[in-house]
This record gives structure tokens, C-alpha cells and sequence, in this order.
């Protein structure tokens, strides 16, 4: 029993010091404005990131490349577009005469930054979850779509 508990408290040292980590993250860079989607965001790819790796912690032949490729593929593609789309919002920012195209920018830093948590959250949890969370991430699309066009 005792190389089972030092596993287990090794665990929990690890989500311990990974959730200090990401909360010394968020309050350092100013992430501590709740209307912002960026804070959300901040917070929840880092911890979805660090329970993705102890979930394949053990596992050496079998990672979320074997297992889950289109999300994982879905993961980064959306991933890298957020990142476009938010330095594309900085660029569009400082110039004012661009409102507009800000806020489409805007518009979709929020689709695909949200498309990034479910496609993770689809890796970690089980095959069943992830086509109802995927459908609710569409109603959540739909929603923000017509919330930001009225």
C-alpha cells in the first residue's frame, strides 16, 4: 500500500501546485476581470492542459494522439486561430476606425476559444460526453451569434 499512497499524494501535489500556478498566472497579468473571456479562457486551457497529462500520465504507448486525433487536431487549429483572432482585436483596437471589424474579430476569438475547451474537455472525458458537449457548444454558438447581433 505505501508506493499506491506516495502515487496518490504525488497526484495531489500536482494539481496542487498546478492550480497555484495557474492562479499566480491569472492574478499576475491582470486576468481578474470576470466579464472578460480572456481571463475564462486563461484559467480553464491551463487546467484542462495539466488533467489532460495526469490522465496520460502512465501511459507511454498511448497519448490524446492515438485516441482522440480529430479533436486534438481540432484543439490546435482553434487554438492557433484564437491567437490570431486576438492579435488581430489588438491591432484593430488601436486603430478606432476599425470598430467593426473588431467586433467580428471579437466574434470569433470567442468561437474559437470556446471551441478549444471543448474539443479538450471532449478528450478528457469519457466517448459518450463529447458529442452532447460539442452540440452544446453549437447552442452556445447560436446564442452568442444572435446575442451579438441584436
Amino acid at each position: 500500500m505505501a508506493p499506491q499512497q506516495g502515487t496518490q499524494a504525488n497526484l495531489f501535489g500536482q494539481i496542487n501546485v498546478t492550480f497555484l500556478s495557474m492562479t499566480h498566472y491569472y492574478f499576475s497579468q491582470g486576468l481578474h476581470s470576470s466579464a472578460s473571456c480572456h481571463a475564462v479562457l486563461a484559467f480553464i486551457l491551463p487546467a484542462l492542459h495539466s488533467f489532460l497529462q495526469l490522465n496520460y500520465q502512465g501511459n507511454k504507448d498511448i497519448s490524446p494522439f492515438n485516441t482522440h486525433l480529430t479533436s486534438v487536431c481540432v484543439a490546435i487549429a482553434s487554438f492557433l486561430l484564437y491567437c490570431f483572432a486576438y492579435n488581430a482585436e489588438l491591432r484593430f483596437s488601436e486603430n478606432h476606425c476599425h470598430q467593426t471589424y473588431a467586433f467580428n474579430v471579437c466574434r470569433g476569438m470567442t468561437c474559437f476559444g470556446w471551441l478549444v475547451v471543448v474539443s479538450l474537455a471532449s478528450i478528457l472525458f469519457s466517448n459518450s460526453l463529447g458529442p452532447p458537449l460539442y452540440f452544446l457548444y453549437i447552442l452556445f454558438l447560436a446564442g452568442e451569434l444572435l446575442r451579438r447581433r441584436l
